[in-house]
C-alpha cells in the first residue's frame, strides 16, 4: 500500500524546511485533536484540493486549477505506527458522530473515498518520507530541490 501525502508547492516548501509534515490545525474542527492527512489515493486526494469562499461562491478548486495556480505535489510515505485509518481517527481524535459523518459526506462529495484516508494526530517527519514528485501536467515526476 503507497501512502501519499498530498499538497501544493508552497506548502512543500515550508513542509521541506521544517522536516515535517505538520497537524493541520487550521481545518480541524472545534473539540477534535489536529490530524496529519495522508491518502492512498494514486493520483490526487480530492478532498485536499484547495478551496475559496467568495461573497458569491464557495466551492473548491478542480485539479487542473489548483495545478495551474499553485501546483500538484505529492510525498511518498513509509507506513509507520502513528499512521491509523479514518475510522479508527474518529475516536482517538475526538470526532463526534455528526462531525464525523459530515466530514465524511463532504469527502464523498468532492469524489474522496474515506477508505483512502489516513492520518496521525503527531507531525509526519522527514524520515518517513520516500519521495517527493510535482505534476508536470502529464505525469508525476521526481522533485529535485
Amino acid at each position: 500500500m503507497k501512502l501519499y501525502h498530498y499538497t501544493h508547492t508552497k506548502a512543500l516548501k515550508q513542509i521541506l524546511k521544517d522536516g515535517k509534515i505538520k497537524l493541520a490545525t487550521a481545518s480541524a474542527p472545534r473539540k477534535t485533536k489536529p490530524i496529519a492527512w495522508v491518502s492512498t489515493h494514486k493520483h490526487f486526494e480530492p478532498s485536499a484540493l484547495k478551496g475559496y469562499v467568495t461573497y458569491l461562491e464557495q466551492r473548491t478548486l478542480t485539479f487542473k486549477e489548483q495545478l495551474e495556480g499553485f501546483g500538484c505535489v505529492r510525498i511518498e510515505i513509509l507506513p509507520h505506527s502513528n499512521l491509523h485509518t479514518w475510522a479508527k481517527l474518529k475516536h482517538s481524535a475526538n470526532y463526534e458522530d455528526g462531525t464525523y459523518r459530515s466530514l465524511t459526506d463532504a469527502g464523498i462529495d468532492a469524489g474522496a473515498n474515506p477508505d483512502d484516508w489516513y492520518g496521525s494526530l503527531k507531525p509526519i517527519p522527514a524520515k518517513y518520507f520516500i519521495k517527493v514528485e510535482m505534476f508536470d501536467g502529464n505525469k508525476w515526476v521526481e522533485y529535485k530541490n
